[in-house]
């Protein structure tokens, strides 16, 4: 799994998401959409990330990543190192963190109205 140096602001973490150039992170393979990456930043740590996108320019290709959850410095360096294969069947702590991840991503493709409209409609239906 490849790691990425970034720098994350508020705003970029309040909208999940980031673009990233290829040639300014030294990558030494391309990404494919869906992989997922570990970004660090050297003042908010290690969150995970997935390519949801790619551009490509004619000197470079960037990449737009979803952000997903923190992980700790040991959880980044055992994703970058291949170490979390999960035992068959079972989910592991990575796995968690990823679908959590998902979900709030997931959450936020939803506008914040609607979400109040199916809420207000479900419990309507439940007090009938």
């Amino acid at each position: 799994m490849e790691a990425i140096d970034v720098e994350l602001g508020d705003f970029t973490l309040r909208r999940r998401s980031l673009l990233v150039s290829h040639a300014r992170a030294t990558l030494a393979r391309g990404l494919e959409p869906g992989e997922q990456v570990v970004l660090h930043d050297r003042v908010r740590g290690c969150w995970t990330a997935r390519v949801a996108e790619l551009d490509f320019r004619p000197v470079d290709t960037v990449y737009r990543l979803d952000i997903g959850a923190p992980l700790s410095a040991q959880e980044a360096h055992e994703r970058v190192l291949g170490r979390t294969a999960p035992i068959h069947g079972r989910l592991t702590k990575q796995d968690l963190i990823d679908l959590l991840g998902q979900l709030r991503a997931a959450s936020r493709a939803v506008p914040a109205d609607q979400r109040r409209d199916e809420i207000r409609a479900d419990t309507a239906l439940c007090a009938e």
